[in-house]
C-alpha cells in the first residue's frame, strides 16, 4: 500500500479498529516510506503494544512530523516507549495523545 509511494503525504486511519496487530503491520510498511509526514491513528484500540511498534518504526523513519494517537487505550508502557522514541527524534512536531489511560507519572516525565 505505501511502498513505493511518492505522492501520499497524509494518511488518516482514524476509527478503523486496527488494534496492535494493524499498528505493527503499518509500522512495517512505513519503515522505508519517507513521503508520509502526517499519520492519523486516533480511536483504533492500539494499546501499549501497538504504540511500542509504532515507536520502533519512528526510530528508523523520521519523516513523520505529526501523529495523532488519541483514544487508543494507551497506558504507561505505551507512553514510555513513545517517550524513548521522542528522545532521539528531532522531526516530530505534533503528537496527539488525548483520551488515553496515561497516569500522572507519565505526565511528569
Amino acid at each position: 500500500m505505501l511502498h513505493p509511494n511518492t505522492t501520499v503525504t497524509a494518511l488518516g486511519l482514524d476509527s478503523n479498529n486496527i488494534r496492535a496487530e494493524g499498528a505493527g503491520r503499518l509500522a512495517e510498511m512505513r519503515k522505508d516510506n519517507t513521503t508520509v509526514s502526517a499519520l492519523g491513528l486516533g480511536n483504533n484500540n492500539i494499546c501499549d503494544e501497538g504504540a511500542g511498534r509504532l515507536a520502533e518504526m519512528h526510530k528508523d523513519n523520521t519523516s513523520v512530523r505529526a501523529q495523532a494517537m488519541d483514544s487508543n487505550n494507551m497506558g504507561a508502557e505505551g507512553a514510555r516507549r513513545t517517550e524513548e522514541m521522542l528522545q532521539g527524534n528531532n522531526t516530530t512536531l505534533e503528537l496527539g495523545l488525548y483520551t488515553n489511560t496515561l497516569t500522572q507519572d507519565c505526565a511528569r516525565r
